[in-house]
């Protein structure tokens, strides 16, 4: 049975881009520098949110777009890794400091894995959007790391009894969850405006 159309070309892409590679790659590593930017700008606004992990949805869902409509095999990774130099260069602080940045990039290749044997699998978009969201939130579970590492004797105010750092590590997933759902919903509604119009 054939995968769903707007998911259908992925694998066949995907062989035509790695000859282009390059162009992919540099496509996906501009997304992540805007992506950066752009946490960055929400960061300086101080919305105090007081969530934990919020910001992977300004970050994480672009690179998941990219990721997907360019096709290349280490983009989300390319892409974590430009926008947590970004965010750094601005002065911004994503997965709590520059000593944490490789588990941004950590985070890009677990997306880089869901996509990827998303594309090998020929995956019907009803498999690819929650195995992306799946995926998210294993990568922003990855960046609550540094909660584990440096555990707090408070307890979050939204889950009440569980202490922290087990609430953040649990917000974290939430938000990398929507970031993922989110970004792979709309890189999958893309590429199937992009079949109807050829």
């Amino acid at each position: 049975m054939r995968g769903y159309q707007s998911i259908e070309s992925i694998a066949d892409r995907s062989t035509s881009l790695a000859a282009a590679g390059a162009p992919a790659l540099l496509g996906c590593a501009a997304v992540g520098l805007l992506a950066g930017l752009m946490t960055a700008f929400m960061d300086s606004l101080h919305l105090g949110l007081g969530l934990p992990g919020h910001k992977v949805l300004f970050w994480m869902p672009p690179l998941i777009i990219a990721r997907l409509l360019l096709a290349h095999p280490i983009g989300a990774t390319a892409g974590a890794g430009t926008t947590a130099i970004a965010c750094l260069g601005c002065g911004a602080h994503l997965a709590g400091s520059a000593a944490y940045t490789p588990l941004i990039i950590l985070a890009g290749c677990v997306l880089d894995a869901a996509a990827g044997l998303a594309e090998r699998r020929r995956l019907a978009a009803w498999l690819v959007i929650p195995l992306l969201g799946a995926a998210g939130a294993g990568g922003a579970m990855l960046c609550a790391v540094k909660r584990l590492l440096a555990p707090l004797l408070k307890t979050h105010l939204l889950l009440g009894a569980i202490p922290d750092p087990a609430a953040s590590v649990i917000i974290y997933a939430f938000f990398g969850l929507v970031a993922g759902l989110l970004g792979a919903a709309i890189a999958t509604g893309v590429l199937r405006l992009r079949r109807k119009a050829t």
